[in-house]
């Protein structure tokens, strides 16, 4: 997967390998959630072009774009947007409320993501109950939910304290072990070290790789 852009974003250019966890870093205002929305396929940028599999896929129309975020694509905010007086389970699955599959497999796909994000003994309680490591972490189970390929993470730490931000970060590590590319905003600088690529942006433009 690689971006072009000179507009807002200026001269960048990424390369992400499979299985790649890069951490892109910076201080507020550097561009770094821009360049995530639109890797991410949330934002379209005026001039330049994000390649998944030699593919363009700002060239594609809507509908395909959607599909490609639906299957292969899990994105995770700061903020976390649960439905709050639904349970842990009902947040989880909401993705899948829409897809023809059996509830039996629904089901399946939601224990085993809450599981491995270590949330399935909350599944029964509401979301606004939860802390707010808790809520990440549902946020992060429903990210999860169609097995993307990708995951875009845009400050996932942001809202949490020190304690909480670094179990979410080991989340992320133990996702990347498991063979998940993970592409992650932040501007902790202790949180960079987790990632295999370090992407540092000043202005719009990329001043440092690792």
């Amino acid at each position: 997967m690689s971006f072009n852009n000179t507009s807002i974003l200026n001269d960048i250019n990424i390369e992400i390998e499979d299985s790649d966890f890069v951490v892109i870093t910076g201080e507020s205002g550097s561009g770094k959630s821009t360049l995530l929305s639109i890797l991410s396929t949330l934002e379209k940028p005026t001039m330049g072009e994000v390649f998944y599999d030699d593919r363009a896929i700002y060239k594609l129309d809507e509908k395909e774009i959607s599909q490609i975020r639906k299957e292969r694509i899990g994105i995770i905010f700061q903020r976390f947007y649960l439905e709050n007086e639904y349970s842990v389970y009902e947040n989880v699955i909401l993705p899948l409320q829409f897809e023809k599959i059996k509830k039996e497999d629904k089901i399946n796909r939601a224990n085993e993501v809450m599981k491995k994000c270590n949330i399935f003994d909350k599944k029964d309680e509401k979301a606004k109950f939860l802390s707010g490591g808790e809520m990440q972490r549902v946020a992060i189970a429903r990210a999860l939910i169609n097995n993307p390929k990708y995951i875009f993470a845009d400050e996932p730490c942001g809202n949490l304290d020190s304690k909480n931000g670094f179990l979410i970060m080991d989340l992320f590590k133990k996702l990347h072990r498991d063979g998940k590319t993970i592409i992650l905003v932040t501007h902790n600088k202790e949180h960079t070290s987790y990632g295999n690529k370090i992407i540092e942006l000043k202005d719009g433009e990329i001043t440092s790789r690792k």
